[in-house]
C-alpha cells in the first residue's frame, strides 16, 4: 500500500537538509532583527555588542547576513557569541571605509 506523504512535509517552511549522512526537515523561515547603535563604532573593529533585548532572539538561530546600514551587507565570517557578533575581518577591510559607522546607524541582522 502507499502511503500519501503529510501535507507538512516539503511546503514552504520546511527545506531538506543533509546533516552528516542523514537527511532532515528544517525549518526554513529567514526573520530579520533590527537595532540602532547608541555609540559610535571604529572601523578596525571587529565585532560589536548585540543589545540585551535582542540577545535571546538571536541566542540559538543560524547568521545569515549582518547589513550595518548604508555601509554594506556582510554574509561571510560572520561568528555569533552572544552578547557580540564577532566578524572575520575588521569592518574597513569588509565594508571599505576608513570612516567610523556613526550612532544612529541601523544593525539589521538576517537569521533563520
Amino acid at each position: 500500500m502507499i502511503s500519501k506523504i503529510p501535507k507538512s512535509v516539503g511546503n514552504k517552511d520546511v527545506s531538506k537538509v543533509m546533516r552528516g549522512i542523514d537527511v532532515v526537515w528544517e525549518k526554513s523561515t529567514i526573520k530579520t532583527i533590527s537595532w540602532t547603535t547608541n555609540s559610535q563604532i571604529s572601523p578596525y573593529a571587529n565585532m560589536f555588542i548585540v543589545p540585551r533585548a535582542n540577545q535571546s532572539e538571536l541566542n540559538d538561530k543560524q547568521i545569515i547576513s549582518v547589513k550595518i546600514g548604508d555601509l554594506g551587507e556582510v554574509s561571510n565570517g560572520i561568528t555569533k557569541d552572544i552578547p557580540y557578533l564577532r566578524f572575520s575581518k575588521s569592518f574597513d577591510e569588509l565594508l571599505g571605509t576608513s570612516d567610523w559607522i556613526h550612532a544612529g546607524t541601523i544593525i539589521t541582522v538576517t537569521y533563520k
